[in-house]
């Protein structure tokens, strides 16, 4: 029973703009006990979001959970170009395949990664393609370059 009380008192704070009764914190959230403000009710542990208001334990899709150095606070931020996350959850970004590029932050789907052309090349999660050198183009799956028939050449570009 004690420790029930004790972990009632982490999710409620005593509002002293209304005749100083307890109110529960929104979800997924804790305070410090005597804590008289919803704002004093902070994201618990590996979930996001803002004081006061209900926390998320997971980031939207195109977008992956990161812990702020600085305030020590976790935060969703969008999938850097050429990564993407296809749901809500946990999850991090997944790095598009070699031979594709992606061109925007967010992305929510392996599609929006677009194909290099025939003389282009790309590693996984690259923003950009890169040209083959003269006389070569880009191997089948778009990841290194190859010489054309009657050339030669030494290591990879």
């Amino acid at each position: 029973m004690q420790m029930e009380s004790a972990m009632l008192a982490m999710k409620t704070y005593e509002d002293i703009l209304v005749n100083a009764r307890c109110r529960a914190c929104p979800a997924n959230t804790e305070l410090e006990v005597g804590s008289v403000s919803v704002f004093d009710c902070q994201c618990v542990s590996g979930s996001v979001g803002s004081p006061g208001r209900a926390c998320s334990m997971g980031c939207d899709a195109g977008s992956n959970i990161v812990l702020d150095q600085i305030s020590g606070k976790y935060t969703c931020v969008p999938c850097v170009v050429g990564t993407y996350k296809t749901d809500f959850g946990m999850g991090t970004c997944t790095k598009g395949d070699e031979g594709k590029f992606g061109k925007e932050t967010g992305g929510m789907a392996e599609s929006q990664c677009l194909s290099c052309t025939a003389l282009q090349f790309s590693s996984a999660g690259a923003d950009e393609c890169r040209n083959c050198p003269l006389n070569a183009k880009a191997w089948s799956n778009g990841a290194t370059c190859t010489c054309n028939d009657g050339y030669v050449g030494y290591g990879t570009v």
